[in-house]
C-alpha cells in the first residue's frame, strides 16, 4: 500500500492511497496482479488521537479466467484512533 496526505486549510487533508493485491503460490493466475484499489479521500483530524475520512474507491478485480475485468465502485468511510489502550505506569 502506498499513501500520500496532502494538507488543506486547518485540520484537514487529502488522502491518496493505492493497494495491489498479488496471487500466492500455488495459486495458478493469468495476470500479474488479482485486485487493485484506488482511493481519494478526504479527511479531518479532530485531535491527536482521532481522525474521520470519507471518499471514494475504484476496486479492481481480475477474475480467475483473466479475460474478466471487474470495476467495483464505492464509498469509504474510517475512522481512526491512536488513543492507548492502556495508560502507563
Amino acid at each position: 500500500m502506498a499513501r500520500a496526505t496532502v494538507p488543506l486549510r486547518g485540520p484537514c487533508y487529502l488522502a491518496l492511497w493505492n493497494e495491489v493485491f498479488l496471487p500466492v503460490k500455488p495459486e495458478q493466475f493469468p495476470s500479474a496482479f488479482d485486485q487493485n484499489r484506488a482511493t481519494a479521500a478526504l479527511g479531518k483530524r479532530f485531535s491527536d488521537h482521532l481522525r474521520v475520512e470519507a471518499g471514494y474507491m475504484l476496486q479492481t478485480v481480475w477474475q480467475r479466467n483473466g479475460r474478466v475485468r471487474e470495476d467495483n465502485h464505492a464509498v469509504v468511510f474510517a475512522l481512526t484512533s491512536t488513543m492507548p489502550f492502556f495508560r502507563g505506569r
